[in-house]
């Protein structure tokens, strides 16, 4: 009985013991450089070999070493706001460029669509710039400083997307169709050249991004409110002698064109098919059968 509690004392005691020293390593190890500055303990040697002594800067910079220099540390900034833009431009890659739309031409007015587009997932929304040097850019911004304020349409953004949220890594945000074309009349008859549509998604190294969206569907695939957005800014209204049909059309490089009409107006086309010449004036003429559209 006693040889027990003599053992249970000696596992209570080495267990004690074992604790402090992990926790009194732990420290040490976080606080070395005090401690060893506190006993004046040094933890490297320079030997002297008698040789003459070069440069032994490793990397060499035209900023300097002196941090308290604002004028070099404006410099550095600087430099670092342009590696971020060519990081950028090359960043992105066109994946499809269907009958030469882009670039877009000098002058073109276009509408920005697309929740991303205001309430964008980079540098954390935050209202400055992360360098105070630099000037904080969003993305409506940006197109209104290239295409010019007066040829970028951004209703959706001050009227819609200024309502809603970001995506989130478990959730895409984007707004209902129907909100969307209730704006519609800023951008029928003008502001029509092209679409912008922004889609986002957001993952980082402390929020990785969920497999699953809330309602089901794959987080990375596009969501019913997003394909919804796609379809309508797709869709043109073509005049086919006297009555007008709402639907998509592609143009082909070799002159060939085709006509998918949305279908429950009182016209039924479905598919259209012919060729298409461009009047230099941004309209083209459609050549197709007339017997393929029945009333």
């Amino acid at each position: 009985m006693r040889r027990t509690r003599l053992f249970r004392g000696l596992a209570a005691t080495m267990a004690f013991l074992l604790l402090v020293t992990v926790a009194a390593s732990t420290v040490m190890f976080e606080n070395a450089g005090m401690i060893n500055q506190a006993l004046n303990v040094t933890t490297s040697q320079v030997i002297e070999t008698g040789e003459t002594t070069g440069d032994t800067t490793y990397y060499t910079n035209e900023y300097g070493t002196d941090i308290a220099n604002k004028q070099t540390a404006l410099m550095v900034e600087m430099a670092a706001a342009a590696e971020n833009v060519t990081q950028a431009e090359e960043g992105n890659v066109l994946l499809k460029n269907d009958n030469n739309a882009l670039p877009l031409g000098e002058g073109a007015r276009v509408t920005i669509f697309g929740n991303g587009s205001y309430n964008s997932r980079y540098n954390k929304k935050k209202e400055t710039s992360t360098v105070d040097a630099i000037p904080m850019m969003t993305f409506n911004a940006a197109m209104q400083k290239v295409f010019g304020e007066e040829n970028v349409n951004i209703t959706l953004a001050e009227n819609v997307y200024s309502g809603l949220t970001q995506t989130t890594n478990t959730e895409v945000i984007e707004a209902p169709i129907a909100d969307v074309t209730a704006w519609e009349s800023t951008w029928m008859d003008d502001y029509n050249d092209a679409a912008i549509v922004v889609l986002t998604r957001w993952g980082s190294e402390d929020s990785e991004t969920a497999m699953y969206a809330p309602d089901g569907s794959h987080y990375l695939g596009l969501q019913t409110n997003e394909k919804d957005l796609l379809a309508y800014s797709y869709t043109i209204a073509v005049d086919f002698g006297g009555f007008s049909l709402a639907g998509t059309l592609d143009l082909m490089a070799d002159g060939t064109m085709t006509f998918t009409e949305n279908g429950g107006g009182p016209i039924s086309a479905g598919s259209i098919t012919g060729s298409w010449v461009d009047n230099g004036d941004g309209t083209v003429t459609l050549s197709y059968r007339p017997a393929d559209i029945k009333s």
